[in-house]
């Protein structure tokens, strides 16, 4: 029942009735809030040209998938900006010797393991 679907199944109450087939479909139920949302009409053309052109079947798809795109770009600026605080904040400042040997020695572990 992983699926949300149920296998049909021959259900009979006695050997002398007819046989029927039963099929029971569960759809989970998505709770969704309506807004009201006002676009100039210049807009709207241009979201009405799209929608056929990106097999997008209504304006309100086409405006949630936009939706949920802008907010995961805005996730994305986030999580680019907490890494830019991070950039420079080590107290340890490591010089370009010891990078070459460090790389060098994660070089013969890695390699290590091919052999």
């Amino acid at each position: 029942m992983s699926s949300g679907f149920n296998e049909p199944r021959l259900q009979t109450p006695d050997s002398r009735a007819p046989q029927r087939l039963y099929t029971i479909l569960y759809i989970p139920s998505i709770t969704v809030e309506a807004i009201s949302l006002k676009l100039n009409e210049a807009l709207l053309e241009e979201i009405d040209q799209k929608l056929s052109k990106y097999r997008y079947s209504t304006r309100t798809e086409f405006i949630r998938d936009a939706i949920r795109s802008k907010l995961s770009d805005l996730e994305k600026k986030e999580l680019i900006e907490a890494v830019r605080h991070l950039r420079g904040s080590s107290k340890r400042k490591t010089t370009d010797e010891e990078l070459h040997e460090i790389r060098e020695q994660l070089a013969e572990k890695y390699f290590a393991g091919f052999k």
